[in-house]
């Protein structure tokens, strides 16, 4: 018997595990096909229900470049003409790397 908390009783860890131990080892010898669990069904009427889980779609025009855009047109746009240039992509990305990274040698 275990103990009592607020959560109810609290069961010993061993039986447990034998219990898993002997349910994979059958299911790993073919003796015996395991529970699968199917999604939580959780979400508003209507949702994908149990099982049936959707990806989550961001909103449009949100992603990573929402973050990183600012920061490397303020940090790579030499020129300021308000475009980021592959040339000053790379010198900018090399810059950076070249303060990550002082005792390195150049390639």
């Amino acid at each position: 018997m275990g103990l009592p908390n607020m959560f109810g009783e609290i069961k010993p860890i061993k039986r447990f595990v034998t219990a898993r131990h002997h349910s994979v080892r059958d299911q790993l010898a073919g003796i015996r096909q395991g529970d699968t669990l199917g999604g939580l069904g959780f979400g508003p009427p209507g949702g994908p229900g149990p099982g049936k889980i959707e990806p989550v779609k961001a909103p449009v025009g949100f992603g990573p470049g929402v973050f990183w855009a600012p920061l490397l047109m303020s940090e790579f746009d030499t020129n300021e003409d308000n475009e980021l240039s592959r040339d000053e992509l790379v010198a900018g990305v090399q810059r950076w790397f070249s303060v990550w990274t002082p005792n390195r040698p150049a390639r």
